[in-house]
């Protein structure tokens, strides 16, 4: 027994940025989805992007609108192997031009952790970088045993907004040492 198969998809997709570039692509039919490739180059910033498709015999017509960024400027950002309640820690941050931008990036950059309300936020100096220090909160509840960190850069007149997560999540423990979220292995075999 054959599974069941999809009609094919074919026909043409519209494709409109920022109301002035367009292009028409015509799709590789294949069964139940259609292909096509189009390559355009974009200037950094935040553009607009419709697409219409044509339909077909078996396919109606239908539109998408949404949007893109191309960044003009990458965070590099330097945070602490291990976050301590109570304890003073440093983040480092750099926005470095990418994507054919020049200049040095300027403004500020908030930071926030996983605690509420420890978010701190600094001004980029003459290179583009800041360094932000925060004390981490104890605590209300149960405790994790790390945070999420997130850096946002605001932007300025030229670099575009940005942000950065910590991937995985920073290490967090108590001022004594012991993780936060319980205890540790060696603890719990004695």
């Amino acid at each position: 027994m054959v599974g069941p198969s999809r009609p094919t998809l074919s026909g043409t997709v519209d494709i409109v940025v920022d109301d002035s570039i367009r292009h028409t692509v015509t799709l590789a039919p294949g069964a139940g989805q259609g292909t096509a490739t189009w390559t355009v180059s974009l200037a950094p910033g935040v553009h607009r992007m419709t697409a219409a498709y044509s339909g077909n015999e078996f396919y109606q017509p239908f539109g998408f609108s949404g949007g893109t960024t191309i960044q003009n400027g990458r965070l590099e950002v330097t945070p602490p192997e291990r976050i301590v309640a109570g304890e003073p820690f440093t983040v480092r941050v750099k926005v470095v031009p990418i994507n054919g931008a020049t200049g040095t990036p300027s403004g500020t950059v908030r930071l926030s952790h996983g605690f509420w309300p420890d978010q701190a936020t600094a001004t980029l100096d003459g290179t583009g970088s800041a360094i932000v220090t925060l004390t981490a909160s104890f605590p209300s509840g149960n405790t994790p045993s790390a945070l999420v960190m997130y850096v946002e850069y605001l932007g300025d007149g030229t670099f575009l907004p940005n942000t950065w997560t910590a991937v995985p999540a920073i290490p967090y423990s108590l001022p004594d040492g012991s993780p936060a979220g319980g205890e540790t292995p060696e603890q719990a075999a004695t």
